[in-house]
């Protein structure tokens, strides 16, 4: 998925909110998935999930 396909997921299902109480944003997205490589692998503008099988 593209990060502002996954923003609106993560906001319609109500994960995550920002302090202010706004929805996540997709520059959130990006950075998190920055923090966590073992997590995600980003391959131009999508992102999954790591497979760790691969």
């Amino acid at each position: 998925m593209r990060a502002g396909d996954l923003a609106a997921e993560i906001g319609r299902r109500g994960l995550y909110k920002m302090r202010d109480g706004r929805p996540v944003e997709a520059q959130q997205i990006h950075a998190r998935v920055g923090q966590y490589p073992h997590l995600f692998v980003k391959e131009g503008t999508f992102i999954t999930l790591y497979d760790q099988a691969v």
